[in-house]
């Protein structure tokens, strides 16, 4: 019996893992095909003012450490390539519709895995929240 219950406890965990990395492989197919027919697109709508803005110094916080961070969701992390900073100020967590601010005090959480998260933070599921 335990033997089952660890499996289907392993199911649920690649499972879960692969929902989230479809979703960034759908994102990332849908912006390489938006890219080639960006001539012919319309112009983009103004873009959603961004969500609150982090703690001016977010970008020294060091999340890493704020909360216990599970196995499956280390895995989880490396596969998404989660990073305490982004390259991109367009690309940050707290612009992510997954992120859930405040959480560890100046950092906040992600909805797909365990632990704090930096707000300047990025990773391959990056979705920006929808327009107001």
């Amino acid at each position: 019996m335990t033997d089952e219950m660890n499996d289907d406890k392993t199911l649920l965990n690649r499972r879960k893992a692969m929902q989230v990395l479809g979703v960034g492989l759908a994102a990332g197919g849908m912006m390489l095909v938006a890219g080639r027919s960006e001539a012919a697109a319309p112009p983009a709508p103004a873009a959603a003012p961004p969500a609150a803005k982090p703690a001016a110094d977010a970008a020294a916080l060091n999340c890493k450490d704020k909360a216990p961070i599970d196995e499956t969701s280390k895995g989880l992390r490396r596969a998404l390539q989660y990073k305490e900073k982004s390259d991109t100020a367009d690309k940050a967590c707290h612009l992510c519709a997954q992120f859930e601010g405040k959480k560890y005090g100046d950092c906040g959480s992600c909805k797909l895995f365990t632990g704090a998260v930096n707000p300047n933070g990025v990773c391959l599921s990056f979705a920006p929240l929808a327009a107001k």
